[in-house]
């Protein structure tokens, strides 16, 4: 029957689909309410139902348009509006109450998370922190609570579930902590600071004094902020009274200090500046530019004069050092004025001797010696003057060879006066002349060279001996020259006239005979005009006789001369259309030696008739290759160059730390080797050893690196292996949480050292999954420790609370009577039970059973009144002990008494409705709670039903416990 009364009757099937404008308008304006009810029902319009949850006057159809509003809005509707619409509502509303619902029971993330962040309640906050399904919800719910209650509440919940958020809220504990900390920390710096303030003076320091006094401002700054109320002004007012005392002293004392301080200043920054005068001389005494020295001693001068009186004690010094530094300035002052007239002397000779360089030719001897008197009048340590000698030097050098050359050709003439006379004996005037010529330039020369007139002598007596000879060949040689012309004519007179020799012979012999009429006009004495037109008419003669043939070698010579001017044309078009940027170099090479190959067949056809080609021609020619070559020539450098970064690249590959990325570039390296124009074989041979050197020192480098990854991969194994065995050792050997919480962190902190490193592949998986099956028995085995430890805690404060009970059981027991000795030895039976009590850890705990005992003590040796009210305390205990042995015979599954099936019932009934109209967790369920509550609430009257009834509950309550066996079993092993 409860059943039906809780749930109401059964849904019957469901309607048929009703237009939502119907529903709307159904549910705001129809007269039943019955009917406004079941439109409602089926309303998805959240505005809708939210007017009628407001503002309809029937309480049950604003009930349930509220629960309607509530279920769409969280989404537990299959009707329910789209996400953006609800959580645009959720953004509008300011209902503390609609937000809780949506942040504890919505089930879209963002719906849950749009009520968190308008939450106020630390405590919702703190169930959404703990129990949110989403992690990023969580955080941002511990995120918005401040509350150190709430934050504790997280703490103890959340566990190790999600690190995160207990990091968080652990980082806000200790923060809080901190600032209720700072207040009483605040106190004592203060008193500390006063304390100092009150030595400041003591000793008459004042001066160290007041710069400590600026260090406590600064410091009585910091802590002021935080000083509690109650304390913040007395120590406030003494902190300045004493500072106030120190700089009324410190006035005084600064008063009376001024006028020696001031004077005593004056003085001493007067003894600086000289000091720092003195310094500025002696320093000018070391510059090397005059003007600036002279300018810096003037007005340094001026500064002297105008710097104050010194100390008297160093004044004298003072005076003695500037003395001195300024003689060292002057004598350096005078060096420089020497250096500068001598750097001048060694300036113009150097010009003067470059002037006679310049002009080419010997110098004169004269001028030779008044420089070298100028350059040996300088000083030799002067730099100016290595100029000047080198200049010198040059020119002397120049004079001494010509001399030289003279002597040596004086010496030579002898033989060559020797073949003079032989020549003029024989009466070759051609080749007589050029060497008496020479010789008198010789003479010439050297008598301006003032070589010794003795050497001279003879040679210019010889010359005036042959002179007379000499005019008479010359007029010898005028008249045989003319005698050789004529013979020429009748040479090509009998050329004209063989008419059977070839013609090609012919006009071979006619230009012989023409060179040879040319020799003798630029070797001879002029022709006469007669015989000129007796050659120029025979030589016509010739010339027309073999003009045929002349005019088929002009045509040949006109052929073979077009197709050069074509093979020019052609090379010189290839180079204005060139594109050197993109140019097949291979291909120019060859096109190159095809050209110079076209070029020499031209040149050796048989038909040429020995002729030159033109100059014009061949010199288009070359130049046009010449340019080719050139191109080649930088082409083959760049490729070269290329090359040899190239293999400056790889080798440089060889150290660089990544060495995969070094790899690759390697072998893009190896595709940009290509050879455009070869040079020499053995330097192409060269350079590609060089580059296969470098190319096979970096992959014989990844090898190594391999095997190097290899061994280490073994070790990191190894490592893991080791972690996981160390970790199942923990798990067999911890007794408590804390060490089993200790030792776990430091192997899952050697393990995430270890994670990033390499192991081998086909063991890696296998590691993962170990380490996994380590971790989820190290969980199991920490709940159960911590289960253990929590009815350790029971059983502690269960001994406190029988003792609680057995004393007040004696107490009452005596009833109203004020019997001394029964209640004295109650009381020693109470001091003695205590002392031997164990210490409790849970200080609420503790506070509890400490009032309990008080009472008792205060029972014992109070009025009787006091026994009185204990009395009833021990009933109001007992009945509460009821009610909580009723809840745990429900949470343990024991049956209760029969005559207490009702009340069992209406609780179950009270609980079950409970969780389905507010969907939180069942307050029945910590039985660890209502064990507590059960020991806390002593002391009670003594029921030995109620106990058994206890026994059999906690019995059932332990029996999971030591039934349940840690699962510490190693998984199987990776083998290393």
């Amino acid at each position: 029957m409860f059943l039906k009364r809780l749930f109401g009757k059964v849904a019957a099937d469901a309607p048929a689909p009703v237009d939502q404008q119907t529903l709307i308008s159904t549910s705001l304006t129809a007269p039943e309410v019955a009917a406004r009810r079941e439109a409602c029902r089926q309303v998805n319009d959240l505005e809708t139902l939210r007017r009628i949850a407001a503002d309809d006057v029937d309480a049950g159809l604003r009930d349930l348009a509220g629960a309607r509003f509530r279920r769409l809005l969280c989404g537990l509707d299959a009707q329910a509006p789209a996400c953006d619409q609800r959580l645009a509502l959720i953004a509008a509303s300011d209902s503390q109450d609609l937000l809780k619902q949506v942040a504890t029971h919505a089930s879209e993330p963002q719906l849950r998370r749009a009520a968190i962040e308008r939450l106020e309640s630390p405590l919702v906050l703190a169930a959404c922190a703990v129990d949110d399904a989403l992690a990023a919800n969580r955080l941002a719910a511990a995120e918005r609570v401040q509350d150190r209650a709430a934050l504790e509440q997280i703490a103890k919940a959340i566990g190790k579930r999600d690190k995160t958020v207990l990091r968080l809220v652990r980082t806000r504990l200790r923060a809080l902590a901190e600032v209720a900390e700072r207040p009483r920390q605040a106190c004592l710096q203060a008193e500390a600071l006063c304390e100092r303030a009150e030595r400041l003076g003591r000793f008459d320091q004042w001066a160290q004094d007041r710069a400590v006094l600026e260090h406590l401002d600064q410091q009585w700054a910091a802590v002021a902020a935080d000083l509690p109320a109650a304390q913040a002004a007395a120590l406030q007012d003494r902190y300045q009274a004493l500072r106030a005392r120190f700089l009324a002293g410190y006035e005084d004392y600064a008063a009376a200090n001024a006028a020696q301080l001031a004077a005593a200043a004056a003085q001493a920054a007067a003894s600086a500046a000289r000091a720092d005068l003195i310094a500025a001389v002696q320093a000018t005494a070391q510059l090397e530019d005059l003007d600036q020295l002279q300018a810096r001693l003037r007005t340094l001068a001026v500064a002297w004069t105008e710097a104050g009186a010194p100390l008297p004690e160093q004044a004298a010094r003072l005076e003695r050092e500037h003395r001195a530094a300024l003689a060292v300035a002057r004598a350096q002052q005078q060096r420089l004025q020497e250096g500068v007239r001598r750097r001048q002397a060694a300036a113009r000779l150097q010009a003067d001797a470059e002037a006679l360089l310049a002009q080419g030719g010997a110098p004169e001897r004269k001028a030779l010696l008044a420089l070298q008197r100028r350059l040996d009048a300088l000083d030799p340590d002067l730099p100016e003057r290595a100029p000047a000698a080198a200049a010198m030097a040059r020119l002397i050098r120049r004079f001494e060879k010509h001399r030289e050359q003279l002597v040596r050709r004086l010496a030579d003439l002898p033989p060559r006066l020797a073949a003079l006379d032989q020549h003029l004996q024989q009466g070759e005037l051609r080749r007589a002349e050029p060497i008496y010529q020479s010789i008198s330039a010789t003479l010439d020369q050297a008598r301006q060279a003032a070589l010794p007139a003795s050497e001279l002598a003879p040679i210019e007596a010889h010359l005036k001996g042959i002179a007379p000879q000499l005019r008479e060949l010359r007029e010898w040689r005028r008249w045989s020259a003319d005698e050789h012309r004529v013979a020429l004519c009748a040479e090509v007179e009998a050329l004209g006239a063989g008419a059977a020799q070839p013609l090609a012979v012919s006009a071979r012999r006619l230009r012989e005979l023409q060179q040879a009429w040319r020799d003798l006009e630029r070797n001879g004495a002029p022709a006469s005009e007669a015989l000129w037109q007796r050659f120029r008419a025979a030589a016509e003669q010739v010339r027309a006789r073999c003009q045929p043939y002349l005019t088929a070698a002009a045509e040949r010579r006109a052929e073979v001369n077009r197709r050069r001017a074509v093979l020019c044309a052609e090379v010189e078009a290839f180079l204005e259309q060139v594109d050197w940027e993109r140019i097949d170099w291979r291909q120019l090479a060859r096109a190159e030696r095809e050209m110079r190959q076209a070029w020499s067949a031209l040149e050796a056809d048989p038909q040429a008739d020995n002729a030159r080609p033109p100059g014009r021609l061949e010199g288009r020619f070359h130049r046009a290759l010449r340019r080719i070559d050139k191109a080649l020539a930088e082409e083959r450098d760049r490729n070269q160059a290329a090359k040899r970064d190239l293999i400056a690249r790889m080798q440089a590959l060889a150290e660089q730390p990544d060495l995969r990325q070094a790899i690759e570039a390697a072998k893009n390296l190896q595709q940009q080797w290509q050879t455009t124009v070869a040079g020499r074989q053995r330097d192409e041979n060269a350079l590609w050893r060089e580059f296969r050197a470098a190319s096979d020192a970096l992959f014989a480098r990844r090898a190594a690196e391999q095997l190097a990854r290899d061994a280490a991969g073994h070790e990191h194994q190894a490592a893991r292996v080791e972690i996981i065995a160390a970790a199942d050792d923990l798990l067999a050997t911890a007794a408590t949480t804390m060490a089993l919480e200790g030792g776990l962190a430091a192997l899952v902190t050697k393990w995430e050292d270890t994670a990033a490193l390499p192991v081998p592949r086909a063991a890696a998986a296998a590691l993962a999954r170990q380490w996994q099956d380590v971790l989820a028995r190290a969980e199991a085995r920490r709940q159960a420790l911590i289960e253990a430890e929590r009815w350790a805690a029971s059983d502690c404060l269960a001994t406190h609370a029988r003792c609680c009970d057995g004393i007040a059981a004696r107490l009452i027991a005596l009833g109203e009577c004020d019997d001394a000795p029964a209640l004295a030895e109650i009381g020693a039976a109470l001091q003695a039970e205590r002392a031997g009590l164990p210490p409790l850890v849970d200080v609420t705990a503790a506070t509890v059973i400490e009032a309990a005992f008080a009472q008792l003590s205060a029972a014992l040796t109070g009025p009787s009144a006091a026994r009185a009210a204990l009395a009833e305390q021990l009933a109001a205990n007992q009945a509460r002990r009821h009610a909580l042995c009723l809840h745990l015979e429900i949470v343990a599954g024991v049956e209760s008494p029969p005559a207490l099936q009702t009340e069992r019932m209406q609780v179950q009934v009270e609980r079950l409705r409970g969780r389905i109209s507010d969907g939180g967790a069942d307050p029945l369920a910590d039985a660890t709670r209502l064990l507590r509550d059960w020991y806390l609430s002593t002391p009670a009257s003594p029921s030995a039903e109620l106990e058994a009834r206890f026994a059999r509950v906690r019995a059932a309550l332990l029996q999971p416990l030591s039934a349940a066996q840690p699962a510490t079993a190693p998984a199987a092993a990776v083998p290393a």
